[in-house]
């Protein structure tokens, strides 16, 4: 198998780099959609994860191209996600704060919130 730039490791073939990526998160949820593109919601961008994110973005694979979304409500981390048939996600509980950015200081600040998100 020939070499690839990506690793290095001839198994990666197919695997090629994303430009333009809006942000780097994690504990965020990536969601397939119905038109194959793929939602990334929420998250944190914080080395301790102290808050999560409300924003959104959308990555079309054909264009391999990124584009913002409006954010959802409640910024969060650590949350469960899921596209239902009629295309929109259902999102719900997560962390909204950690460590000392919390009002009391304390190590978690949960949410116990639910809402569907549209995607554009």
């Amino acid at each position: 198998m020939p070499h690839t730039p990506v690793s290095g490791h001839s198994h990666d073939q197919g695997i090629s780099p994303v430009l333009n990526r809006p942000c780097g998160r994690s504990q965020h949820r990536a969601l397939p959609l119905l038109s194959g593109e793929v939602l990334v919601i929420g998250g944190s961008t914080e080395p301790l994860h102290d808050g999560g994110l409300s924003s959104a973005v959308r990555y079309d694979p054909l264009s391999r191209s990124w584009s913002p979304e409006a954010g959802m409500k409640v910024g969060r981390a650590e949350f469960a996600a899921v596209v239902l048939t009629d295309g929109r996600a259902l999102v719900t509980a997560g962390t909204t704060r950690t460590g000392p950015s919390t009002p009391s200081g304390g190590y978690h600040h949960l949410t116990g919130t639910t809402e569907l998100f549209t995607p554009h």
